[in-house]
């Protein structure tokens, strides 16, 4: 149990700023390892549109179930399903 109030929410604020960081830097580090894979920007476009030719069912399918969270106001817990279902197409169309 922690009774210092004030070292409660230091280490919290302390490790956010680390962990913001830290995600900065490995967000920085994976895209240009990913763009330097490609050699030009007709590569990286084809192969953005092959992507999304492969995984059209797919972010079809997705789209269906997040119209249907969002429509629906019977479902419990709708708004973190229609994040996980915006969190799965941003997958999907990013993961070339």
């Amino acid at each position: 149990m922690i009774y210092n109030f004030t070292q409660a929410i230091g280490n919290e604020v302390t490790n956010a700023i680390y962990y913001c960081y830290s995600f900065g830097y490995s967000f920085e580090f994976v895209v240009r390892m990913r763009l330097s894979l490609f050699s030009d920007f007709q590569d990286l476009w084809s192969s953005f549109m092959f992507n999304l030719l492969s995984n059209s069912v797919s972010i079809k399918n997705i789209g269906i179930n997040l119209k249907n969270y969002l429509g629906d106001e019977k479902i419990p817990g709708r708004g973190p399903l229609a994040a996980g279902e915006i969190a799965k197409i941003f997958r999907l169309v990013l993961n070339f």
